[in-house]
């Protein structure tokens, strides 16, 4: 059930993987991974539908990652509905004070980002000594950390000029057929 339209992506979920992978030859096997997004159902389980395509592909390239390192439901630790500060904060938190902690924690954005920086600092918790930690999106107040905070920086600016060039060529009638491109995104 595909629609014949333009498309203009980030390789998100290689992206996800090479992050995760990245943790994992680090000794990470606990990593715990922070969404926004709402489901339908609670707690996540592998299969589970995500409407948002691009949290699928962040939840897809993490999950196989950890799976080719041989780690057993990878989805326990992740966390959905972290839409406001207090929530995040509050995932935080039960994570890192449970009876199995993660070793690591990916914020699916910035915002979350924020909030779980907030909360390990509150529990006294450094990056990475005591947690490791990855966000998706590079913005520039991830190098003000000390040491900066590794991200998954996406090619935002190229997107956008895709997508206008894009829907430029379409209301000029100059296309033919659905095109999509795709770009890829950097560790670092």
């Amino acid at each position: 059930d595909s629609l014949d339209v333009d498309v203009v992506e980030v390789d998100i979920t290689a992206a996800a993987h090479t992050a995760t992978r990245h943790l994992v030859e680090n000794g990470h096997r606990r990593i715990a991974f922070l969404s926004s997004l709402e489901l339908h159902s609670t707690p996540y389980q592998r299969g589970d539908v995500l409407d948002v395509s691009s949290v699928a592909g962040r939840v897809d390239g993490i999950t196989q990652a950890l799976e080719e390192a041989g780690v057993d439901h990878p989805e326990s630790f992740f966390r959905f509905g972290a839409q406001q500060g207090a929530k995040a904060r509050a995932i935080t938190r039960e994570l890192l004070t449970g009876e199995e902690q993660p070793t690591a924690i990916i914020a699916s954005d910035s915002l979350i980002a924020m909030s779980v920086l907030a909360e390990l600092r509150d529990l006294k918790l450094r990056v990475p000594d005591d947690v490791s930690f990855v966000m998706f999106d590079d913005f520039e107040w991830t190098t003000l950390i000390s040491p900066p905070v590794s991200v998954i920086s996406q090619p935002v600016y190229e997107v956008g000029v895709a997508a206008a060039k894009q829907l430029i060529t379409r209301i000029e009638g100059r296309a033919s057929g659905a095109k999509t491109q795709r770009f890829p995104a950097e560790f670092i």
